[in-house]
């Protein structure tokens, strides 16, 4: 979300304030960045509208940042699997993710977004993206997908878990650039379950579900993020 994708299923599902999203980064509340991202999508300073030919062709060894925009990174840190199939699957959660993510920066959803994000998935962003412009908030920083796998696949489902490292991340109001203030560690790591299904030729997300501290899925992500395992 990933940071994106679990803070905002919490706020589409009123559990937490779009704010209570924030990293707790050092940074005081009253500091600024420059958010440009929050132009419309396609424009130099967001991602391409596109599915970027480096989300599925990465080397299985290979890492990968996505630049959302000038002011927001997604970092997919697992590598692709070695396995063709499963590496299709981890190739639709990556475009999808980064659909979603463009979607938090432009503040709208729009086909591009239909293509990977369907289901009850599609629902819940349009809500939090609506909850995001009524507070005229964008993110920004860097968000850190980790110990991503997949726990099952079949011919027409697929479910991907994740670790999401927030410590980096934030969210800023697009017209001031000033940021959110921190939150507690606790809360910036967070065990994120995506349900993936064909659709159109590639995965895409229908649903997720957020696990937070103090589940134990939660503490280990956090465990393995602040010791480097």
């Amino acid at each position: 979300m990933t940071r994106v994708a679990a803070c905002l299923a919490l706020v589409a599902a009123g559990l937490l304030t779009v704010s209570a999203c924030s990293s707790g980064q050092p940074a005081p509340a009253a500091s600024k960045v420059s958010v440009t991202s929050a132009q419309p999508t396609g424009s130099p300073s967001t991602a391409s509208p596109a599915p970027s030919p480096s989300l599925s062709t990465s080397p299985a060894g290979a890492a990968l940042r996505v630049h959302i925009s000038s002011a927001f990174i997604e970092e997919f840190d697992t590598p692709l699997p070695a396995d063709p199939a499963q590496a299709k699957v981890i190739a639709g959660f990556r475009n999808a993710m980064v659909a979603w993510d463009q979607a938090s920066v432009t503040l709208r959803v729009t086909g591009r977004q239909a293509q990977y994000v369907t289901g009850s998935a599609l629902a819940t962003l349009r809500k939090t993206v609506r909850a995001a412009a009524q507070d005229n908030l964008v993110q920004v920083g860097t968000d850190r997908l980790y110990d991503t796998k997949i726990t099952s696949i079949t011919g027409t489902k697929a479910t991907v878990t994740t670790c999401d490292d927030g410590s980096a991340w934030n969210q800023a109001d697009r017209t001031t650039g000033q940021t959110q203030a921190p939150v507690p560690v606790t809360q910036q790591y967070i065990f994120v379950t995506f349900y993936m299904v064909p659709l159109d030729g590639h995965w895409a997300y229908t649903d997720l579900t957020v696990t937070t501290y103090p589940d134990q899925r939660a503490k280990t992500c956090m465990q393995d993020a602040r010791t480097g395992v």
